[in-house]
């Protein structure tokens, strides 16, 4: 009998809190959905500028792209921003609520690291190729080494 009544009460229990476990799930997915969404768009930004860029070099707050056309792009953190400006003018703002920004260099990658203030990691990797070498898809990743001077490239994403 003791046993039934224990039983009872933990159905109880469980069925009253399933619905607000379902909501504190349910929330926590949309939250995720619109971070990864904002991320990703902030990473499809960085790749087109890549696309056009003829030259890489890291800043002290993010990475500078030379374009064929001359102009200069800068991608750097500014508070808990990450900024984009042309030829040194102007602010665009392409992400927000960032802890950190930092961006690694090897011969053949650039892997940007973003921190988000509510502390999710994101490291993004883009594979370089010079344009003697013309433009290729691979889907390998490579860990980053040792910064290298900048070359004439084509980017490559790799997710």
């Amino acid at each position: 009998m003791i046993e039934a009544l224990f039983a009872l009460m933990i159905s109880l229990s469980i069925s009253f809190m399933l619905p607000i476990l379902m909501q504190v799930i349910s929330t926590t997915y949309t939250i995720n959905y619109v971070e990864d969404a904002k991320i990703h768009q902030f990473f499809l930004f960085v790749q087109e500028e890549l696309y056009h860029t003829q030259e890489a070099h890291l800043t002290q707050l993010g990475i500078q792209f030379v374009q064929h056309n001359g102009k200069v792009i800068t991608i750097e953190q500014s508070g808990s921003n990450i900024v984009r400006q042309v030829n040194n003018t102007g602010q665009e703002r392409l992400l927000f609520d960032v802890q950190e920004f930092s961006v690694k260099r090897s011969n053949e990658y650039i892997t940007l690291h973003v921190e988000l203030l509510g502390g999710e990691h994101i490291d993004k990797h883009f594979r370089l190729f010079k344009q003697s070498e013309g433009f290729h898809f691979s889907s390998l990743i490579v860990p980053y080494s040792i910064h290298t001077p900048s070359h004439k490239f084509l980017p490559l994403i790799i997710c």
